[in-house]
């Protein structure tokens, strides 16, 4: 072995054990040593300097969780392309909503069948959720974007994705749950889905995936009872309203309850003197005025009926007579006169009414 080296920038002989150069100052070194190579990347946790193997999510010394720029520029990307859609689909959207005239007959429509309509709706938000609705062409963009959209395999960019994923979730459930918006919420909700069954695949019970999944199942649930509770308000209203029909409808046919054994006094006003004065004052006066006069006269039977007829005929009544078994009508002067006769009730009614 060489007990002298040469200066590698002058060239100039110097002994084996110089550290530089005495003509020219560079620093020496021993060409004779043996060196080290690193070959590739050497990863160390940026907060407490452990040296970490191929991917690794946690640093197994301080717990530090690793960030992924591969991460950042994947979502990053998605966030923008979604958002740019949602902008568009935004401004477009007055465009879309229901005309005044269009909600005022939804609401008529409603009334009109006691909200049967509204329920049906929201039943078709709980049993039919991944039913097609009619989406514009900025909508079938974002639909298109979610459902085919690739996220790089690794724990960082599936956690990332799923908090996106119920960050939009959250802002849809607090609008109105109408059939669109729940179609988005289930079309973020399989991509969830579809994340988490990969998470499971390569890092199986990885706690932080589990939890945002709980969350973004927790929110699709809250949704659903919401609609759940809506449902079941409606459905009593509507039973409610429907009793208190049927009660109206009755109390609206039930007659009143006829005193048979009631009695009235025949007075002497002119409509009444206009009158023969029957048999019996079994009965009740229904209405009496200047022009206009009804009564009604109880136990009777049809030759009672007969029997006034032909005491109102004696009487004048004989212009425009019209007469069959239980019914009569004529004229006197300015008087027309009408009576009844219900057979089963076995009441006669007379009405009498002046300048007709």
């Amino acid at each position: 072995m060489n007990d002298y080296i040469y200066c590698s920038k002058c060239g100039n002989k110097l002994s084996k054990d110089s550290k530089y150069c005495n003509k020219c100052g560079q620093v020496t070194s021993n060409e004779d040593e043996r060196k080290f190579v690193y070959d590739g990347i050497i990863h160390k946790c940026p907060n407490c300097g452990e040296v970490l193997t191929s991917f690794v999510a946690i640093c197994p010394a301080c717990g530090y969780e690793l960030n992924n720029q591969k991460v950042n520029n994947s979502l990053s990307k998605f966030a923008t392309e979604v958002n740019d859609i949602e902008k568009l689909i935004f401004d477009n959207q007055d465009e879309q909503k229901l005309k005044g005239s269009k909600k005022f007959w939804w609401i008529i429509l409603n009334i009109y069948l006691l909200g049967i309509p509204l329920i049906l709706k929201r039943i078709n938000l709980l049993y039919l959720p991944k039913k097609k609705v009619i989406l514009t062409k900025e909508e079938k963009a974002l639909e298109t974007l979610i459902e085919n959209y690739s996220f790089p395999m690794d724990r960082e960019s599936i956690v990332a994705a799923l908090i996106f994923c119920k960050d939009k979730m959250s802002f849809i459930s607090n609008k109105t749950l109408d059939q669109k918006n729940m179609y988005w919420l289930n079309l973020w909700n399989d991509k969830a889905s579809q994340l988490k069954q990969k998470a499971d695949i390569l890092f199986p019970k990885d706690s932080i995936v589990n939890q945002n999944y709980n969350d973004i199942v927790n929110i699709k649930n809250k949704c659903q009872n919401q609609i759940k509770r809506k449902l079941l308000i409606n459905i009593i209203i509507v039973i409610l309203i429907f009793i208190l029909l049927v009660i109206i409808v009755n109390n609206t046919n039930v007659e009143p309850r006829v005193d048979y054994n009631s009695t009235f006094t025949w007075e002497d006003s002119e409509l009444f003197k206009a009158l023969p004065e029957p048999d019996t004052n079994q009965g009740k006066i229904n209405y009496e005025s200047l022009t206009y006069l009804s009564i009604d006269l109880y136990n009777v039977n049809e030759d009672d009926f007969e029997e006034y007829v032909k005491k109102c005929r004696s009487k004048g009544y004989e212009n425009d007579l019209i007469k069959n078994e239980t019914n009569y009508s004529a004229r006197k002067d300015q008087l027309k006169l009408s009576i009844s006769y219900n057979q089963n009730k076995k009441i006669i009614t007379i009405n009498l009414n002046k300048g007709e």
